[in-house]
C-alpha cells in the first residue's frame, strides 16, 4: 500500500482512477481513528473534520478532469440502451449507487 500511495503522489497527469479499497481504508481510518468529540463532551473535533474534508477533496481532485474517452460516451450512450432482463436499464442502478455514496458522505 505504501508503494501505491507513493506512486499516486508522484503522478502529475490527471485524471486518476483511485483504487477503491485504498480509498475506503483511508476513510475508515479517519472515521475510526479519533473521536468526533474532544475531551469536553460539547466540543467538536475540527481536526478530524478537516482531515476527512482533505481526503475527500484529494480524491475529488484526482477524478475532476474528464477522461479522454468521455466524448465517446456522449456520442454512443450504451448504458441507457443496455438492459438486464431482471433489472431493466442500468440507469436506476447508477442512481441507487450514487444515492448510497451520498448518504455515506454526508458528515
Amino acid at each position: 500500500m505504501r508503494y501505491y500511495r507513493h506512486k499516486l503522489q508522484s503522478i502529475k497527469k490527471l485524471p486518476i482512477l483511485p483504487f477503491l479499497p485504498a480509498v475506503l481504508k483511508d476513510m475508515t481510518f479517519l472515521k475510526e481513528n479519533s473521536t468526533w468529540l474532544v475531551s469536553h463532551p460539547h466540543l467538536i473535533n475540527f481536526a478530524k473534520c478537516r482531515s476527512i474534508k482533505q481526503c475527500v477533496e484529494k480524491h475529488k481532485r484526482w477524478i475532476s478532469k474528464p477522461y479522454p474517452f468521455n466524448l465517446d460516451l456522449v456520442q454512443v450512450p450504451f448504458l441507457t440502451s443496455r438492459t438486464n432482463n431482471r433489472l431493466g436499464t442500468l440507469d436506476p442502478i447508477g442512481q441507487w449507487f450514487e444515492a448510497r455514496l451520498n448518504s455515506h458522505c454526508s458528515c
